[in-house]
């Protein structure tokens, strides 16, 4: 088992935080600062990815994604599979944007002010700030093959 010190230094570990600048439809800057999200909000983007992703999963499994493909090939390749895949996307960034919902910033909104990379771009950031990636990875392991 852990010592509490590697336990301590766990739980003090701090999050890292990224800041977004965007220029809105209207010409207005808008600054966000990426960081760890609450687990409500958490649980809604696992939410989201559940009831869009996971009825196509064998789908997009079955799809040979090739190293020379671009971002936006995949994406092509993904959206044939997902047919709502960029409301996923959108809904999933303003959360990421505003996990309190205190700026007003909406599906509808990210999908008004920013182009597909940058959404995916961000939820990726997210992901990685969070370490999303890690607990994904960590449950994948525990689910029994």
């Amino acid at each position: 088992p852990p010592e509490p010190k590697d336990i301590e230094k766990l739980l003090s570990q701090e999050y890292g935080t990224m800041t977004v600048e965007l220029t809105t439809r209207k010409k207005q800057k808008k600054t966000f600062t990426l960081r760890e999200l609450p687990q409500a909000r958490e649980k809604q983007i696992f939410d989201i990815v559940q009831k869009r992703v996971l009825p196509h999963l064998r789908e997009l499994a079955a799809v040979e994604w090739s190293a020379s493909a671009t971002q936006g090939d995949k994406l092509q390749k993904a959206l044939t599979i997902i047919p709502d895949g960029l409301d996923m996307l959108a809904e999933c960034c303003a959360i990421c944007l505003d996990p309190f919902e205190e700026d007003g910033v909406d599906m509808k909104w990210v999908q008004n002010n920013m182009g597909s990379n940058r959404i995916m771009d961000i939820v990726n950031a997210q992901l990685e700030i969070s370490k999303l990636r890690d607990f994904g990875s960590a449950i994948y392991k525990l689910l029994p093959s």
